[in-house]
């Protein structure tokens, strides 16, 4: 019967040992959450846009926001002749999805000197909201009002996609026409 009680207390000494360890363990230690998860008890947290045990999957957002275009650099001629005749340039953007206008911004930036990086910021209520699926066109406008007349060049157009797989949301891409006379950096905001 002692070596019983003695066996039952030794291996009862033994269980309390080991949860006593158990509990004090890094249940963390050796986890590596990816993407900027941070692991708590044993679990990763992932960010916004990434799940999986490891935040190791990237979630497909359901839309994008343009919050700012910057223009960087346009063409800087209409084919030899100067934009316009005394001034630089009067410009805005219009966006497409196919042959349907998303958005136009709301006014131009008037008189651009040729090395002027501008940035045009969308009305609150104007933002384009875009299709990550979809590809769309950003066209660059010389606006002549300010001149007298009504004559809208369209000075280039490029496309570009808002979301690439595996690119980890940047929160500004920069899109670039295939001369690289056009180049514009786009703010975005991604909604899953």
């Amino acid at each position: 019967m002692k070596i019983k009680v003695y066996l039952l207390a030794l291996l009862a000494g033994f269980a309390v040992m080991f949860l006593f360890q158990y509990c004090g363990q890094d249940k963390c230690e050796g986890i590596v959450c990816l993407n900027g998860g941070t692991c708590e008890k044993g679990i990763c947290n992932c960010k916004q846009g990434f799940t999986g045990d490891l935040c190791e999957v990237e979630v497909k957002p359901v839309s994008i926001k343009i919050t700012k275009f910057k223009v960087i650099g346009w063409p800087a001629s209409n084919g030899g002749t100067a934009w316009d005749e005394y001034d630089g340039p009067d410009l805005y953007v219009i966006m497409k999805q196919g042959t349907t206008q998303v958005y136009k911004h709301h006014k131009s930036e008037y008189n651009v000197p040729e090395d002027k990086k501008f940035e045009l910021v969308p009305l609150t209520d104007k933002i384009p909201v875009l299709d990550p699926d979809k590809e769309y066109t950003i066209e660059l406008w010389d606006d002549d009002l300010d001149e007298g007349k009504n004559d809208q060049k369209l000075m280039v157009t490029t496309a570009f996609k808002p979301y690439l797989v595996n690119k980890r949301f940047p929160a500004v891409i920069t899109v670039k026409s295939f001369l690289w006379d056009l180049q514009i950096e786009l703010t975005l905001q991604y909604t899953w």
